[in-house]
């Protein structure tokens, strides 16, 4: 059991060690002695999750919707996950909190500040899919129209592509093909009064370059669209404020910030309401069972709940009682530590890379309030794959390609078959693991 699970609280910030030792991929026994480099592929979990899950398991594990206290108790798991997660989100609209946004006739446009509800999945992929669909089945006369952003991951661009085969317009948000950040000015001209859904990515998984989502949601909504956001690679650096920004849905993976393999999606109540959910007719009625096909994942549901304890160790606060999950305010100073650990990080990357005048890195040119520690780059002279195939031997957890942000490789003029390299960080990494780092470098993209 994690030493800090029952202390009785924590008048500081844990140190860095700290926070490693949580990790037994990281500093256990069998730990491999690789460094993880590749953390928006799936990030390293802390023993906290594993254990709970196991607690799950070992007693409560059966269906829903009976009245025996193991199915109660499974129960109130399921619901506590969803309460949990979208406070973490920053899905509950906070008082007072007016609204922004017009709607169109029929339509929502997600007013911020608007009560969301959470819907949990077994990947961002299946739920963004799953919206696409129900979104299709549902048309709203003189909405036909759906934008995408060229620099997304494929998750959240494939399925709105396939709705051209069902009547709509797709029309695609440029990028800037050498940072890869895409401009609100042209996002402004793209929506218009028959846009239904701006379907966009929050952070590029290729780049780590923040796009303004706030600002794109005031453009969509003083249309009347939707956005739906894609903020799987923003989620494990930053906080989520989902209720503020008034985007209607926004989608992460837990298991890219030290969950399970689960996923969730908040989305307001006004725009589900203009889909057609998934689920049996006879199944519907309360948000999760009319679009949760199947049901969430119950010992996924565990291990998230057990993220709130993992936070509130980050923040050094007080652990909350298992299978709860945490208050906002622990959130927020869990990701403020987040925050600090990996800012020196993404610094210091971006720096040694400036100095190798074979090295192009994609995207953001300095670190700062738009960059995260997610830094593709390709060295001339040199195969993308072969130079993550050679970091692999000597222990350097990188790797090499598309990342599913296929069309945004293209843009940026390189050969998606062999992509550029990434390097992806989270607040675990420690800098003298950037010494390996740099040392393997040196035999590849020399320092001027």
């Amino acid at each position: 059991m994690s030493a800090w699970v029952d202390s009785a609280a924590h008048s500081s910030f844990p140190s860095l060690d700290a926070i490693r030792a949580e990790f037994p991929s990281i500093t256990g026994e069998r730990a491999s002695g690789d460094l993880f480099f590749d953390a928006a592929g799936g990030s390293q979990t802390p023993r906290i999750i594993a254990e709970r899950i196991t607690d799950y398991l070992s007693t409560v594990n059966v269906q829903l919707g009976a009245e025996t206290r193991s199915s109660l108790e499974s129960g109130a798991i399921v619901q506590a996950a969803h309460e949990w997660l979208g406070t973490w989100a920053g899905a509950h609209a906070a008082p007072g909190h007016s609204a922004t946004g017009h709607s169109a006739p029929g339509h929502s446009a997600g007013a911020g500040g608007e009560t969301h509800a959470v819907l949990i999945g077994s990947s961002a992929s299946t739920l963004l899919s799953m919206i696409a669909a129900a979104t299709a089945r549902a048309p709203i006369e003189g909405r036909d129209e759906i934008i995408v952003g060229v620099a997304g991951h494929e998750s959240n661009l494939a399925p709105w592509l396939r709705l051209e085969s069902t009547g709509y317009t797709l029309r695609w948000w440029d990028a800037d093909p050498v940072t890869g950040a895409s401009s609100l000015s042209a996002l402004a001209d793209l929506v218009t009064e028959r846009t239904r859904i701006v379907a966009i990515h929050h952070v590029s998984n290729l780049t780590g370059v923040i796009e303004d989502l706030e600002g794109i949601v005031r453009v969509a909504h003083a249309q009347g669209a939707a956005v739906v956001a894609d903020g799987v690679a923003y989620a494990p650096h930053r906080l989520m404020e989902v209720a503020r920004w008034g985007v209607d849905a926004y989608a992460f993976s837990l298991y890219k910030v030290f969950g399970p393999e689960l996923a969730a999606l908040a989305a307001t109540r006004s725009f589900l309401g203009t889909l057609d959910p998934p689920n049996h007719d006879f199944a519907r009625g309360a948000v999760a069972g009319s679009f949760e096909l199947g049901g969430a994942s119950r010992m996924g549901c565990a291990g998230a709940l057990a993220v709130g304890e993992y936070f509130a160790f980050l923040s050094g606060s007080k652990p909350p009682l298992a299978g709860v999950g945490a208050d906002r305010a622990t959130v927020e100073a869990a990701y403020a530590r987040i925050e600090a650990l990996e800012a020196p990080l993404t610094e210091r990357l971006l720096r040694d890379f400036a100095r190798r005048p074979t090295v192009r890195v994609l995207g953001a040119a300095e670190g700062g309030l738009t960059q995260l520690p997610t830094i593709s780059f390709v060295v001339r002279g040199w195969s993308s794959k072969e130079v993550a195939r050679r970091a692999g031997r000597v222990g350097l957890g990188i790797r090499a390609g598309h990342f599913y942000a296929y069309r945004l490789t293209e843009h940026l003029g390189l050969d998606p078959a062999d992509g550029a390299v990434r390097i992806s960080l989270v607040h675990t990494n420690h800098p003298s693991e950037l010494d390996r780092w740099e040392s393997f470098l040196d035999t590849i993209a020399p320092l001027a």
